[in-house]
């Protein structure tokens, strides 16, 4: 197994939820592709190294949590939580150059409205400041608003604020709320390993379409809505982070041809 996919791993029902991700990638070019075939989707498990077995417990699994939804036993859906939130980064084009301020308003006793919150600004790249204020630069406040009032939260949200420049108070603060100086190597790290894994194969064959697929996700996963996403003169490694961000994405748009039918290939 390459070392990328054990410097990067994925939770398995990740990785199940990759092709049906990569069907709304390809949609959103103008492919038309339907969802990926059970039996693709468990050969692409099992090419990085998960069982049959296991991959059954996951599918069945993630069935159950409505994470995915395998149609037929012949298609594997994503569920419509999924959905959204894949809409939602197809839409968002990263370019702000604001920061988005959000304040939650939650008694003690509204515990799963606030996991709920915590869990979807989380997913979305805001990073918890204090007890009730989440800070992320780069987002789109419409976008945003548009999840919270799918997902009926709108009303536990105080005050939505951006600002193009943070207080000197908090700048002081990034070091210890972001762990910058350990992201700036991790994402060094990450930006080598990822053009050594994608040389490994030709990106037009099944081998290195697969590895695309797993680095776009696990980059997504572990790197996108995890690392600081702040403006260069706070975090200059910044720069790595979209570099890489637009490597996967002009990858997808300039190859998007070959991609749909080596997915109906793969998936179909």
């Amino acid at each position: 197994m390459s070392s990328f996919v054990q410097k990067y791993p994925m939770a398995l029902k990740d990785l199940l939820a990759s092709p049906g991700i990569e069907a709304m990638v390809l949609q959103s070019l103008g492919c038309k592709v339907s969802w990926p075939s059970l039996k693709g989707v468990k050969a692409y498990a099992q090419y990085f190294g998960h069982s049959e077995s296991a991959i059954r417990t996951g599918l069945s699994r993630a069935n159950k949590n409505k994470m995915l939804i395998v149609k037929d036993s012949k298609h594997v859906a994503l569920g419509p939580e999924l959905q959204g939130f894949v809409s939602y980064f197809l839409k968002e084009a990263f370019t702000s150059d604001s920061f988005s301020l959000v304040l939650t308003q939650l008694s003690a006793q509204q515990a799963t409205e606030r996991y709920q919150i915590n869990d979807l600004l989380t997913r979305l790249g805001y990073v918890k400041i204090l007890a009730n204020a989440y800070l992320r630069y780069g987002a789109e406040p419409l976008a945003l608003e548009a999840v919270l009032k799918d997902k009926s939260l709108q009303a536990f949200i105080y005050t939505f604020e951006t600002s193009k420049q943070l207080p000197a108070q908090l700048e002081n603060q990034l070091e210890p709320i972001y762990a910058l100086q350990t992201w700036g190597k991790r994402l060094s790290s990450f930006s080598e390993d990822l053009k050594y894994f994608l040389a490994q194969a030709a990106w037009d064959s099944p081998e290195g379409y697969f590895n695309y697929l797993f680095a776009r996700s696990s980059f997504h996963k572990n790197i996108m809505t995890a690392a600081p996403y702040l403006p260069e003169a706070y975090f200059p490694e910044v720069r790595l982070l979209k570099a890489d961000y637009h490597t996967l994405g002009q990858m997808a748009h300039t190859h998007h041809q070959v991609f749909c039918e080596r997915y109906q290939q793969l998936f179909g």
